[in-house]
């Protein structure tokens, strides 16, 4: 909302903005838009190679190297006629079968390197020397959101017990929970208290010391809050699951998701992709 009248700048709103845009000042959650910009759009955006996933509900965008067998993409999405369901800055090295859907309707993808003879010739892949998505801007972008969701002060609490591990709000409209390595590989289930049902979540996930995160977490008490849940997976190079479905959104921007099985219920941003794994369409709901 645009203040009413003049406005007085005191020189300690200037210092705080300064010290907040030089990182000393964290900057509350509400203070913070959350949105996900032009990779909004993709269940998955992959800055590097992408191979082994199964099936993406949306959309998907590679910066480097697409290596598939059998897989389905894009028919969860809504019928969007003249936008490819796949995106790939590199080579498409294999893509043996499977098909691509834009909603009910057939898809077709779009790749600016070369396309291998190990390709399924009902595919329909089109050579492109113009993407409609900048994979690199937003692999800055995004590293920069992840960066300042990273520094958000938590507006909640976490309690760990045998069985359950138990997230504790305070009523936000964005709530902001940390978790550490060693939390997020237990088996317990997450329960939330004092969570607003219409609040947004972000989970700040610390890595180990090998910066690395193996999820044993079962999240489906996330489930209701679909579309509105960000997992910030900030300082770690690896994110592995077995077998488990994130009920969330993924931000791992220097990672790879390797070695991996399960489903995420939420849009994935990741350094690389090398898991047989399952992607829904799921579109995070920007928060203003």
């Amino acid at each position: 909302m645009k203040p009413q009248g003049p406005t007085t700048y005191r020189p300690t709103r200037l210092l705080s903005a300064a010290l907040a845009l030089a990182g000393l000042v964290a900057m509350p959650a509400q203070a913070l838009e959350i949105n996900l910009g032009n990779a909004a759009p993709y269940a998955a955006l992959v800055f590097e190679d992408l191979s082994g996933l199964l099936k993406s509900e949306g959309r998907v965008a590679v910066g480097g190297n697409l290596t598939l067998g059998s897989a389905t993409l894009g028919a969860g999405t809504p019928n969007l006629a003249g936008t490819p369901t796949l995106v790939v800055r590199g080579n498409i090295v294999s893509f043996t079968g499977g098909a691509l859907w834009s909603g009910s309707n057939p898809g077709y993808g779009l790749y600016a390197g070369t396309k291998s003879a190990n390709t399924a010739a009902a595919l329909d892949l089109r050579q492109a020397s113009i993407l409609p998505l900048d994979i690199e801007a937003e692999r800055v972008q995004l590293s920069v959101l992840s960066e300042q969701l990273r520094d958000l002060p938590s507006t909640g609490t976490t309690s760990l017990g045998p069985t359950q591990l138990t997230l504790t709000g305070s009523n936000a409209s964005t709530e902001v929970f940390a978790l550490t390595a060693e939390q997020l590989a237990g088996n317990q289930r997450v329960v939330l208290a004092n969570v607003a049902p219409d609040a947004h979540i972000v989970v700040n996930l610390r890595a180990n010391a090998q910066r690395r995160i193996s999820v044993g977490l079962d999240t489906l008490a996330l489930a209701g809050w679909k579309g509105r849940v960000l997992f910030n997976a900030h300082d770690a190079e690896t994110v592995q699951f077995a077998g488990q479905t994130l009920w969330g959104g993924l931000l791992a921007t220097n990672a790879c998701v390797c070695n991996s099985t399960g489903r995420l219920e939420g849009i994935v941003v990741a350094r690389k992709w090398s898991a047989a794994m399952e992607i829904a369409y799921t579109p995070f709901v920007p928060k203003p």
